[in-house]
Formats: structure tokens, sequence, C-alpha cells
């Protein structure tokens, strides 16, 4: 259930506070019959929203500014403004029929808006586009991102994440035993994941966007007669961002990382600032990581070329970015 108990209407009463209200809901908001106490007078009830008891009767009928709720279907009583971006739900739905992790304060579409200069905001609109006029007659208009926070990477890269793969060949060493002597041939394939996050903070229902986040990482897998004593090893000597180095994320350590066929993770970061000075823009990132098989502790190397050589990794991808 979901309990709006924070909502008090409080006074000095002697030493002590009066408790006026308290009321648990069902999670589109009707009242739980026996845990609900209303002093007199008070017109808020779930979602902190006020309830208009005149039509349907006491707490059917919650006033969101824009649209009218219904508590005991869960809908609103009109359609959603922007109901044609959302056809997978009903144009009547609440909070995309997911209340318990999200909330509609005004019945609108509270939604990640960007101007004409490159500002990206969370604002209460029901339109896809919003003006501002400010004192001096200056016109502002926001046009329409998207209520989730990938929305904003969607807008400004097509896609939350990408990823590239790599292979190369090598000799495990040689192994010996009695009245052998062989050594295995190994092929490792490397994969480079990156995933793009929208760094955002809250505070009660607003959001406030801080940046980006990029974070890689790589797995390898390989076909080879291992031994069970020995495993196989990756040491990332560099992972870049458009040649400058990414951070190791923290539970990785130092610079120099080895992970069991894996080189673990690392992020870059852009402001939301530095996003904001791109607006216009439009370019490719390349994000590259490079390192080192080993194996039992020794490299991975390649006897089948001119000498023996090692064997490094090399695996990189380029992002998209249209900051338009």
């Amino acid at each position: 259930y979901h309990s709006d108990n924070q909502y008090y209407y409080t006074q000095k009463w002697n030493k002590g506070v009066c408790l006026q209200n308290t009321t648990d809901y069902s999670p589109f908001g009707v009242a739980i019959d026996g845990r609900t106490m209303q002093g007199d007078g008070y017109r808020y009830s779930f979602q902190e929203q006020e309830h208009d008891d005149e039509v349907k009767g006491e707490g059917n009928s919650v006033n969101y500014k824009y649209r009218m709720h219904d508590p005991r279907v869960g809908r609103f009583f009109a359609v959603d403004p922007l109901a044609v971006q959302r056809s997978w739900v009903s144009p009547y739905n609440f909070v995309q029929n997911n209340p318990i992790t999200r909330v509609d304060p005004t019945g609108a579409l509270d939604d990640w808006y960007e101007d004409t200069k490159g500002n990206i905001e969370w604002r209460d609109e029901t339109t896809k586009f919003s003006v501002d006029i400010n004192s001096k007659g200056e016109v502002k208009v926001w046009s329409n991102i998207g209520k989730e926070n990938r929305d904003i990477v969607k807008h400004l890269f097509g896609q939350t994440s990408f990823t590239a793969t790599t292979d190369n060949f090598g000799t495990t060493g040689m192994e010996s035993g009695p009245g052998f002597v062989a050594s295995s041939r190994a092929r490792v394939f490397t994969i480079l994941s990156v995933s793009i996050q929208a760094n955002v903070s809250y505070d009660g229902k607003n959001r406030t966007f801080k940046g980006i986040d990029f974070f890689a990482s790589t797995e390898g897998y390989t076909y080879a007669p291992l031994t069970w004593d020995k495993k196989m090893d990756f040491i990332a000597t560099s992972a870049t961002f458009q040649g400058i180095n990414m951070k190791p994320l923290p539970e990785y350590g130092g610079s120099v990382i080895k992970a069991p066929v894996g080189s673990g993770s690392y992020t870059y970061s852009w402001s939301a600032e530095r996003v904001k000075r791109d607006f216009g823009k439009s370019f490719n990132r390349t994000i590259r990581i490079k390192g080192q098989y080993t194996f039992g502790g020794q490299p991975l190397t390649n006897l089948w070329g001119p000498g023996v050589v090692p064997n490094t990794t090399d695996v990189s991808l380029t992002i998209p970015y249209k900051n338009k």
C-alpha cells in the first residue's frame, strides 16, 4: 500500500503538536478503510493533491490541476495531451500505470525539455512546445525531449549503448609433461561495451540535469585448451575517450587493471554546461581500450608471425553525437 502519513497540519497547542490528518492509500489512491483519520476542513489527499468530494463522493475525485483523477479506476477523466507519444498505454492513464515509483503532481506531462540555447530542464508542461516570455519581452522556446532520463541520452546520441568486438590469435605457451611437449593456440574475443547515462539529481518532485556519464568495460572469452591450474588474464594498458584517459571505476583500483579475461570498467563524464556549449554541433567520439592477454602469468604471444612478438589487443568504437 501507499502511505500518505506525511501530509500533516500542525499547530502550537500547549507544548505539543496536534496531528490533524493521516491516511493510508492503495497504490492508485483509494483510502484504506480503518486506516484514515481526517481533520475538519482538510482538503488534501493522495500525493498531496486537493480532493473534490461534491461530484463523486468522498475521496473519489482528486484534482491534479490540469486533470481530475479517479483513484477507484486509476485513470484521469481527460485525455493525456501527449498521448500520441505513448501509444502503448491508455490516453487516460495515470502515471503510466506505475503508481509505486511515479507521481504526477499536476496531471500534466512533467518531461525533459530543451531550449534553443541547449539548456535541458525538467518542466511541468502539457504540450510538445513551451514558450517563456521574460519581463524584457524576450521569448524562449522549449521543445519536448521525453519523460525518462534515458530520453536525454537518446536525444543526444541516438541510443544508450554501443558495442564493438575484436579477436586475437596467439599461443598460450609451451606445456610439457611425461613424454610430450606441446603448445596451444588460443583465439581470444574481446567485447567493448559502452553505456551512456544522464546524470540527474532529485529534489522532491523536481529533477536537475547534471551531465552525461560514459561507462566503458571489456569482457573477454577464449577458445583454447587451457589447463586447470592456469588462467587467462587481461592487463589493460590504456582506456581513452577521444585520446583522453578515462578513469577506472573505484572498485577496480589503479590505472592498470587486471581481471580474469576482461579489463574492468572505466568512466568519463561531460557536465551539463559542456553539453550546453556543444549545442548545435554534430561530431563523433571514439572510446578505445588497449591491453595484453596473459596465460599463467606469461603474455599471449604470436609464434606464427615474424619472430616471437607480444600479441596485444586493441578494441575501439565510435559514438555519434548530434547535439542539435
